[in-house]
């Protein structure tokens, strides 16, 4: 089975290699975001970053094999700060994101919203123990570049992500 996803857009389109099984996972909607607006494109690069970074949008899924459910990040808008270089923070994470929790059919079971500026959304990892994010933002006051940090989370009986603990890469 292969999933297909596009950020601006909240469905998830599943094709398999079998004949008539095809299907457009379509209730996979944040509870964090109201709607995906498509904003115009600015002239200038910088404006434009921001504007990219405030979006509301849709991120990665990810399947976990240990507990055969998925995560799907989604990016609700965000008011954001003047002087900021938010060409850098893209490959950062966002300010703020959420972990929809989907079973095994791509329907919500639960959804977490995680603090501004903690946690690099664009790393993360499934493992047994649970789903370890990097806790290492650049604007987390806790940000050390000289250690790698992870927060592992584990899926709670009410489908909410709970922090079970955290691993330090020097």
């Amino acid at each position: 089975m292969k999933k297909y996803l596009l950020y601006l857009v909240l469905y998830i389109f599943v094709l398999s290699c079998k004949e008539n099984d095809d299907r457009l996972v379509s209730n996979q909607v944040s509870y964090n975001i109201d709607k995906v607006k498509i904003e115009k494109k600015l002239d200038d690069m910088f404006a434009g970053a921001k504007e990219d970074y405030g979006t509301p949008c849709y991120g990665n899924m990810i399947y976990d094999k240990y507990r055969n459910i998925y995560y799907r990040l989604a990016y609700p808008k965000v008011e954001l700060e003047d002087g900021v270089d938010y060409i850098s923070l893209t490959s950062q994470g966002r300010k703020k994101f959420s972990i929809i929790i989907l079973d095994e059919k791509f329907n919500i079971i639960g959804e977490t919203l995680f603090p501004e500026y903690t946690y690099n959304s664009t790393v993360l990892f499934v493992h047994q123990d649970g789903l370890y994010i990097c806790n290492n933002h650049p604007k987390n006051p806790e940000f050390n570049e000289d250690i790698l940090s992870f927060q592992c989370f584990e899926l709670t009986k009410n489908k909410s992500l709970s922090l079970k603990k955290q691993i330090n890469y020097t």
